[in-house]
């Protein structure tokens, strides 16, 4: 009878903090899959970080200018939205910046985007992301830690139509910044390269290219410069800190 007594008092405690404090039960869910014409899911389950912050005269994402900027400039662009992310500080969407970017190649601003255009993220060839992550190649035709401009490069090196859209995040791996919209079939419905006829293949060919772009190889020397000055920054400091506190040591051993 006491059991059954603080079962009632429980249920109506609960009922009144449903009612006091208008709790809800929030229900996770995985974003519904929309495939398109690879068969690939995007956009109902991809992660934009854009916010509009009460600007409520600005462009969205779909107007949002071309950047007019050389392939160096956008790579230090990016390098400075991820520079956030490894240093464990917030990316700087999150700093007021409220925008995202879209960079147009051989389209312009107006062209719809639609089903015909295939999206690839990183994680899609990165040999050193497991399946669970969102690789989608073999790792014998994939590379290690592609970017986002370098998926671009390989799109323009086979004259792809394409926009990177740099604000837009891998839901398996939100860290993971950028994905490219590829456009394999033009008005015609004729291929834009011969060459390439599927996503497969584009994402194939990018695995085997972008380890010898000249772009690549001139950040991972910048990279492996940079890795070794601090590491010699921090052996430095590292021997004076000890050499100050020998010598602090001796002093007292005098006295």
């Amino acid at each position: 009878m006491c059991i059954a007594r603080v079962m009632v008092y429980i249920g109506m405690i609960i009922q009144y903090l449903r009612y006091r404090y208008k709790l809800v039960y929030i229900m996770v869910r995985k974003g519904r899959s929309r495939p398109n014409i690879a068969g690939e899911r995007y956009d109902s389950n991809a992660l934009s970080l854009e916010q509009n912050y009460g600007r409520k005269n600005e462009a969205t994402n779909s107007e949002t200018r071309p950047m007019p900027m050389g392939m160096e400039g956008f790579q230090e662009m990016m390098k400075m939205m991820r520079s956030g992310q490894s240093n464990g500080m917030v990316p700087p969407e999150f700093n007021g910046i409220p925008h995202g970017v879209i960079v147009y190649h051989g389209i312009s601003k107006d062209t719809p985007i639609d089903r015909s255009f295939i999206t690839i993220y990183p994680n899609y060839i990165n040999a050193l992301k497991a399946l669970a992550l969102g690789r989608r190649t073999p790792k014998s035709q994939a590379c290690d830690n592609p970017l986002v401009e370098e998926l671009s490069e390989i799109c323009a090196y086979f004259n792809l139509p394409h926009l990177i859209e740099t604000h837009k995040r891998y839901p398996r791996d939100w860290m993971v910044l950028g994905r490219v919209r590829v456009r394999l079939r033009n008005a015609s419905n004729e291929w834009e390269n011969p060459n390439i006829q599927s996503r497969k293949q584009l994402m194939v060919q990018m695995g085997s290219l972008i380890p010898k772009l000249q772009s690549r190889a001139k950040r991972l020397e910048k990279e492996a410069a940079e890795a070794v000055k601090k590491s010699l920054t921090v052996t430095t400091a590292a021997a004076v800190s000890s050499s100050s506190i020998k010598k602090k040591g001796k002093k007292k051993g005098k006295k």
